[in-house]
């Protein structure tokens, strides 16, 4: 099949590109490289214009209708309603359902489903929780910009054939949308470019929290609870807090880890601890059994050591490493393989052929 993906968040079309690719599918990906993170893989930029600028993004939006790269595949995923403008929005997926087969949305970083959820309580804690603001506009039926995310879900509804979820969170969002959106399936990752090796300390445990989004991710939360750690075992840790750098600096920095934390606010765990896992690291983030059961994996065969945004719980989990320090080699060990059972680019890719295959025409 042709299939095109547009956009990118995080590696997720990256990493989904080289599994379909390696089924035998062809692929074309344009994106941005998910901007500062300057991630690779796309075959051409998709340029939606610059987010401060109103009038470039309209513009370069209604642009893309005469771009012929985006014509006659099987196929078309989105990695996000919101890559164009809400006020072009509608003419630009009617435009890519007219002119391909099947449109598709990926349910990846939010979106008005998923904000809807956390307004009407349905989690205990959610990335919002650090900024609340940040969807205050879908209880506010009276604003302009209500009133456009409102025509999301009508978008959606009439012109996607399908929403595949890839966390828990973005699954239970969809549940009152006449759109389906049963199969909720796992990030995937690329693991022939995550080099495997033995996890062993050395004279320092290096633990490792990248910065992204920190009040989304619980950073604050976490730097409190790597603040404690540093002092009880100042002669027994490395910490290192950075972030904001591109993919492959990004990539040799968890090569020096031991541990790597990657989110506390969320009930899943990110590409940031898929990729970890797959170098054979001690991964620390979002694992709730809701998040398990939604992919089909038991609570024992995952190695990720649940976090939750509570800096004594964080720290507990953090001592309880520091002081099992010679089980991190088996911890890292089933991390790898947990990715190459559970996650593996290429098995995920024919997750995502299945439910083409469910919409394709003939």
């Amino acid at each position: 099949m042709r299939i095109l993906l547009l956009g990118e968040f995080s590696g997720l079309y990256k990493n989904l590109k080289h599994g379909l690719i390696e089924l035998g599918h062809e692929v074309t990906l344009l994106a941005d490289g998910d901007g500062w993170k300057q991630i690779p893989g796309a075959d051409g930029p998709l340029k939606v214009g610059d987010r401060s600028r109103l009038i470039d993004k309209v513009g370069r939006n209604l642009s893309l209708l005469k771009d012929e790269r985006l014509i006659g595949y099987d196929a078309v995923f989105l990695v996000a309603y919101r890559i164009f403008n809400p006020f072009v929005a509608e003419h630009m997926v009617r435009f890519l359902r007219k002119n391909n087969g099947s449109v598709l949305l990926s349910a990846a970083g939010g979106g008005l489903a998923y904000d809807q959820a956390y307004l009407s309580g349905r989690f205990d804690y959610s990335p919002y929780d650090g900024n609340p603001c940040d969807c205050s506009y879908v209880a506010c039926g009276s604003s302009l910009r209500s009133k456009l995310i409102e025509r999301e879900r009508r978008v959606v509804e009439k012109y996607f054939c399908e929403v595949i979820p890839v966390m828990w969170e973005y699954q239970i969002g969809f549940d009152d949308w006449a759109v389906p959106h049963d199969s909720c399936i796992p990030l995937p990752v690329d693991v022939s470019e995550c080099d495997y090796v033995p996890n062993i300390p050395q004279d320092k445990i290096v633990i490792f929290h990248g910065i992204n989004r920190e009040e989304e991710k619980g950073t604050p939360i976490v730097r409190e609870a790597l603040a404690r750690i540093e002092r009880d075992y100042s002669n027994d840790v490395e910490v290192i807090i950075d972030g904001r750098m591109p993919y492959e600096k990004y990539l040799s920095v968890i090569q020096r880890a031991n541990v790597v934390i990657d989110q506390c606010r969320a009930y899943g765990y990110g590409l940031n601890a898929c990729v970890s896992m797959a170098q054979g690291k001690a991964v620390l983030s979002g694992a709730r059994d809701e998040t398990l059961e939604a992919f089909g994996i038991k609570r024992k065969d995952c190695p990720i050591l649940p976090i939750e945004p509570d800096s004594d719980q964080i720290c507990r989990q953090l001592k309880w490493v520091i002081e099992h320090r010679n089980q991190i080699p088996g911890i890292g060990i089933r991390s790898r393989a947990y990715i190459e059972k559970y996650h593996d680019s290429i098995k995920i890719a024919g997750q995502y052929v299945d439910v083409i295959k469910k919409h394709v025409k003939g």
